[in-house]
């Protein structure tokens, strides 16, 4: 993991890519002093003491001054009033920021209103950005995948288009392993009609009944959680937040996540001289990956994909 950590984090004039770790604690509440050597070996993580019972507005302002600071002021009040109550002991923060450009950048001149097809619901006009160019490019009887290179050659994103318009039935079947295979099976072909739209999102969501529905139960029953490694006080998780922002646009994407735990008491390549078409006028999966270390460092689908200047 720290290998990976300063792989992420080096240096490179291409992109913007940073991650940042921070545990919050309360400052009085015990904690190991060997996890918090681990956060800070590991995971090249902060470690600061707040007091969440006698100051929780205070505490709530430095923990998301902190986040803003890290993805550039995308990521605002992860930390919402309600978040921190007197029973909260340790708050986990994870910061993710990108902000790259394309190896080959979008024409504006060819981006134009076109048709998209939602699972459910009509039809509506969205900005659709447009080129031909070589890419990876890949399909199989289920979706088509395509990998659009950033400068730097370091990260991608991959797209994967299913071929029936059923993103619900799709992404419910689909596996890490069908998606691994999607890649390895992928060409370099010479011309790739590509057609992509413009989208930009944000979204802020509660992952504790996600989680709990996953079978992550023990870890928010105060009687039932085994965090001994952190404190030898009781210790459940209160709450999970994440929050994103996203924005893929003709030169490239700037995209940015956060994520607060709330702790409480309580590719083959070959020359294909065929062209291909891509076009993404339905929902679709989208993967950031950093090649270096195989890492998903942003993942989700397209509904509606919606662009505000």
């Amino acid at each position: 993991m720290e290998r990976i950590n300063d792989k992420i984090n080096s240096v490179n004039s291409d992109y913007e890519l940073q991650t940042a770790n921070a545990l919050w604690v309360q400052e009085w509440y015990p904690v190991k002093e060997a996890y918090i050597h681990n956060v800070k070996k590991y995971y090249d993580g902060e470690v600061t003491n707040l007091d969440f019972a006698g100051k929780p507005d205070a505490s709530r302002d430095t923990i998301n001054e902190w986040v803003e600071a890290r993805t550039n002021d995308k990521i605002k009040d992860l930390v919402s009033e309600d978040s921190i109550t007197a029973n909260t002991r340790v708050i986990i923060t994870n910061a993710v920021y990108f902000n790259g450009k394309w190896v080959y950048e979008f024409d504006k001149e060819l981006t134009d209103k076109k048709p998209f097809y939602p699972t459910k619901g009509e039809e509506v006009s969205v900005n659709m950005m447009y080129m031909c160019n070589n890419f990876n490019y890949g399909e199989n009887s289920k979706a088509k995948i395509i990998e659009l290179p950033y400068k730097g050659n370091d990260l991608s994103m991959y797209i994967v288009l299913p071929k029936n318009n059923n993103i619900e039935k799709f992404e419910t079947e689909f596996t890490l392993n069908d998606y691994t295979e999607l890649k390895n099976d992928m060409e370099f072909v010479e011309e790739v009609k590509t057609t992509i739209p413009k989208f930009k999102f944000e979204a802020k969501t509660e992952l504790s009944d996600s989680l709990i529905e996953m079978g992550v139960t023990d870890a928010f029953n105060l009687d039932r959680a085994n965090f001994s490694e952190i404190s030898g006080s009781p210790l459940a998780i209160s709450r999970v937040i994440h929050q994103t922002f996203l924005d893929v646009k003709e030169e490239g994407t700037e995209a940015a996540a956060a994520t607060m735990v709330g702790m409480g008491m309580g590719m083959s390549i070959s020359w294909d001289a065929k062209p291909k078409e891509f076009t993404a006028d339905h929902p679709f999966m989208f993967f950031i990956e950093d090649g270096r270390t195989n890492c998903i460092l942003f993942m989700g689908k397209v509904e509606y994909p919606e662009y505000e200047e």
